[in-house]
């Protein structure tokens, strides 16, 4: 049997903090996130779909494909970002796109440097949207990810990779 090769939560355990964390705890920042929009809608789902990109999650990346259309994100620019090719989003989101792509690739573990360097180019208040943001689509991504690893347990390797 092959190998399952995206990345999932590894236990119902963390799967379960994480969303305790994001829709239990810390739901005021969610509110805040979707309603006061200290990022735009479009920002928010260019980042969304470069740690989908890298997450691997099939469903995600359908969902936030069409949303991101739906935010006036051209079908081109969506499908550079799932190429990770930012070149022409906004000049403005370049750092905080290779930083959501740098925060994905290393699962969450930003360094004090790459987290350092957002502060020079937004204010603490995007910050937090754009950390909420990548915690949020990553959720997601592993979450369905562990339901694919699911399907790809019980059918032994013929659906869910």
């Amino acid at each position: 049997m092959k190998t399952f090769k995206k990345r999932f939560f590894q236990s119902f355990k963390v799967l379960w903090i994480e969303f305790c964390t994001l829709f239990v705890r810390g739901r005021h920042e969610l509110y805040h996130l979707y309603k006061r929009q200290p990022i735009s809608p479009g920002f928010r789902e260019r980042l969304m779909l470069v740690v989908t990109s890298v997450n691997g999650c099939r469903y995600c990346s359908y969902v936030h494909q069409k949303w991101a259309q739906a935010k006036e994100v051209s079908p081109e620019i969506v499908q550079e970002l799932l190429r990770s090719d930012f070149s022409q989003c906004p000049e403005r989101e370049h750092r905080a796109l290779q930083y959501a792509l740098y925060w994905a690739e290393t699962e969450g573990k930003s360094d004090t440097d790459a987290r350092q360097e957002l502060t020079v180019h937004y204010t603490p208040e995007e910050i937090s949207a754009i950390h909420l943001t990548l915690r949020l689509i990553r959720w997601g991504n592993l979450s369905s990810n562990k339901f694919d690893h699911f399907l790809y347990r019980i059918s032994r390797g013929r659906w869910g990779n």
